[in-house]
């Protein structure tokens, strides 16, 4: 049985060895188009044989070395996206640094602060962090929600109440003002630091327009500085209401008095009782200069700053947009609501003037309206005139400018001058 059994085990061995000698005379005799017998030339027989060996050695090699091609698709995608967010990374990285030291400078001034206030600056920083590991590890997301993302990050940032708190880098309103013009320009640094007002600052320069639009920019510098003003601590502190600084603020409160004349329609003398009262109250000239100078700036310094800096890329793509936003198709498209932010931002950029970085507009060709140029030829259909956009010349635009400094200190005083006692 034994023998047997080993026999049987030889016999199939020879078999399965003679096996592909079997297999390559017979496909020789199919290549030389005889019997498996017949006699066909090697070469041919190799290349009859070839397909057969690429299909039974299938492409396991192969599949490595060249990948499908919608992971191929996918990692160029992503390296795109990373490539994108370079820029964004370095601002945020930027503000989270900036952010983070000082609130450990603020921990390590203050040991006496209570155990909520430590946990609010310890958390900001992971806060501040969140807004850079975004566009870092997840940038395609990022770009598919990047404004989004930016909105919901500084309603979240400065909705902290440390922002508001009278310690941390609300010391250095602890000193008391310097005399002279050099003085009074570090006095003025003194309260735009230690009032916060440079976190609102900071918040543009790191978020520019093509990151965020010119009007969604608007409404949260209006957010944040209505944030960071509902501090009411600011008029006890030593740098601000020492005598001199009462003096200077008095002088300044009565040089703007001139600007409420300027107001149409009378309005300007219709307010000077109003005015006057608050020029005799201490407290109201101090809560009225902070906030004139909180919305000055915070907001429209600002947003003057985004328009005249914005990149020629980014101006190019807003023109685009005005371009289809004004043919049939794209009015029709949009909401209410778009048009209205269309209407504003449209305003807002004439009253700041073009962009530094961008070139100059073309002058109107002759014949061609004036108000059509920028336009382009067809930008308008056939048989419809060009509407006329709105155009400021530089004694307009700083005619305006004065009418709305005007109008915002005039409101300061209105919202102030009631509920403090005479001096």
């Amino acid at each position: 049985m034994a023998a047997s059994a080993e026999q049987e085990l030889r016999h199939r061995n020879q078999g399965a060895a003679t096996a592909p000698a079997v297999a390559l005379q017979a496909a020789a005799g199919v290549a030389g188009g005889g019997s498996p017998a017949g006699g066909g030339s090697p070469l041919t027989a190799a290349s009859a044989l070839a397909p057969t060996t690429q299909q039974a050695l299938p492409a396991r090699g192969r599949g490595r070395a060249a990948p499908p091609v919608d992971q191929a698709a996918a990692a160029a995608a992503r390296r795109a996206a990373w490539a994108e967010c370079a820029f964004d990374r370095k601002l945020t990285f930027i503000g989270f640094v900036l952010h983070s030291v000082t609130q450990v400078v603020s921990l390590r001034a203050w040991h006496s602060l209570p155990l909520s206030e430590k946990s609010q600056r310890v958390g900001s920083m992971f806060f501040a962090a969140s807004i850079w590991v975004l566009p870092t590890v997840a940038p395609a997301f990022y770009l598919r929600w990047r404004k989004e993302s930016v909105i919901l990050y500084r309603l979240g940032f400065f909705a902290f109440p440390l922002l508001r708190k009278a310690r941390g880098i609300q010391h250095v309103l602890d000193d008391l003002p310097q005399p002279g013009a050099r003085g009074l320009v570090k006095d003025l640094y003194k309260v735009i630091w230690g009032s916060r007002l440079v976190a609102v600052l900071m918040a543009v320069m790191l978020n520019p327009l093509p990151l965020v639009p010119l009007v969604p920019q608007i409404l949260l510098q209006l957010y944040a500085v209505a944030m960071i003003r509902s501090n009411n601590t600011l008029c006890a502190a030593p740098l601000i209401s020492a005598p001199l600084t009462a003096r200077r603020i008095h002088r300044f409160h009565s040089m703007l008095h001139l600007l409420s004349y300027a107001l149409p329609g009378g309005a300007g003398q219709s307010m000077f009782p109003l005015l006057e009262r608050s020029g005799r109250q201490r407290e109201a000239e101090c809560e009225s200069f902070l906030t004139f100078l909180f919305y000055t700036a915070g907001l429209l310094m600002p947003m003057w700053l985004l328009v005249k800096t914005e990149p020629p890329t980014a101006l190019r793509a807003w023109e685009r947009r005005c371009q289809a936003g004004r043919s049939q198709a794209g009015a029709a498209g949009r909401s209410a609501l778009g048009r209205l932010e269309a209407a504003a931002e449209v305003t807002l950029r004439q009253l700041c003037g073009r962009s530094w970085l961008a070139a100059p507009e073309p002058e109107p060709e002759a014949g061609w309206p004036a108000h059509a140029a920028a336009a382009g030829a067809g930008a308008e259909p056939l048989g419809h005139a060009p509407k006329r956009r709105l155009r400021l010349q530089g004694w307009e635009r700083a005619f305006v400018w004065w009418l709305v400094l005007a109008l915002l200190w005039a409101v300061c005083v209105a919202v102030h001058s009631g509920g403090a006692a005479p001096r």
